[in-house]
């Protein structure tokens, strides 16, 4: 085993070490006695502590798995409830199979490793979003456009603050990953008078998290797709702009007879 896997399987140790006196402290606080089952569940955490710690034979990259998480002695607790109460359990299997890295709060250095792609890849889809709408703009009048200009600026505003100002806590760029059209979705919950870039990010916040719940979630993907097929495509709009634009000459001049006779 070369230096950086002890290294880590040393923090792993402590940690669950950590784990285990923590979990044993906070029975001992309790308002209430302790019931029966609380001992038998702190037995069981011995022995699973035990047993990573004298007996496992860890895999490659079962180590580092465990770290990624807060408390990895519940998470190896769990993993073996899911492997039938048996020893010798893959650890990194079992974690893909129950979801652990959305059911279990995560280590701050995990939160932001698992974090940035996601902010990256939803600041290119908002990009995206924001690309579309301005080019559905294009093809309607001086006088359609002054009837949109609330719901345009509130658009701009929404794209250019979570483009560039919001501040991304772990699973919220998930969350609007979700929808093909996060700016949509933002723009029509947006204020104008949010002091940006201000205290605002709790705020918005609570508007991303509403879709945590799923009936919440599904709405919000019903409502999108209605909007979708309701609102002229892209192409379409783009198509008539270019068409109007071929029949009415520059200035408003009438084009030049170029006919030599």
């Amino acid at each position: 085993m070369d230096q950086k896997a002890k290294k880590a399987k040393k923090e792993l140790f402590d940690r669950l070490d950590n784990r285990l006196v923590w979990t044993a402290a906070l029975l001992g606080k309790r308002t209430a006695a302790p019931t029966v089952d609380d001992v038998y569940r702190l037995g069981d955490l011995i022995e699973r502590h035990r047993y990573l710690k004298e007996d496992h034979d860890f895999l490659p990259g079962e180590v580092d798995a465990l770290l990624c998480f807060h408390d990895p002695l519940e998470v190896a607790q769990c993993c073996w409830y899911e492997n039938g109460f048996i020893d010798s359990y893959p650890i990194c299997e079992i974690l893909k199979d129950i979801d652990a890295y959305k059911r279990f709060p995560l280590t701050k250095a995990e939160q932001e490793r698992r974090n940035e792609p996601l902010v990256q890849q939803l600041k290119k889809r908002l990009d995206e979003n924001f690309a579309a709408y301005t080019a559905s703009q294009m093809g309607k009048s001086k006088q359609e456009l002054m009837a949109e200009s609330e719901s345009i600026a509130t658009t701009q505003a929404a794209y250019e603050y979570m483009r560039n100002d919001f501040d991304y806590s772990y699973g919220l760029a998930d969350l609007l990953l979700k929808l093909d059209d996060p700016l949509q979705y933002l723009a029509a919950r947006w204020s104008l008078t949010f002091d940006l870039p201000g205290d605002d990010d709790d705020t918005i916040e609570e508007i991303i998290k509403y879709l945590e719940h799923p009936p919440n979630l599904s709405r919000a993907q019903e409502f999108e797709a209605s909007a979708k097929e309701q609102k002229p495509s892209v192409l379409g709009q783009l198509n008539k702009a270019a068409q109007e634009a071929g029949q009415r000459p520059p200035g408003g001049h009438r084009p030049r007879d170029t006919d030599p006779r």
